[in-house]
């Protein structure tokens, strides 16, 4: 699995995170989504986005 992640400046106060996965196969991508790394992705965010209010 390659994954990429990019910190977008949009302005002054806002930063936008753009991901991209890329899957070496199929059974690869399959196990991806069938772990829950979403799920997990999104709890992260939630974390960083409440770092950030301090």
């Amino acid at each position: 699995m390659l994954e990429k992640c990019e910190f977008v400046a949009i302005d002054d106060a806002t930063t936008e995170i753009r991901t991209h996965s890329t899957a070496f196969n199929q059974e690869a991508r399959d196990g991806m989504v069938a772990s829950g790394m979403e799920s997990g992705w999104r709890q992260s965010i939630k974390a960083l986005g409440k770092l950030l209010e301090k």
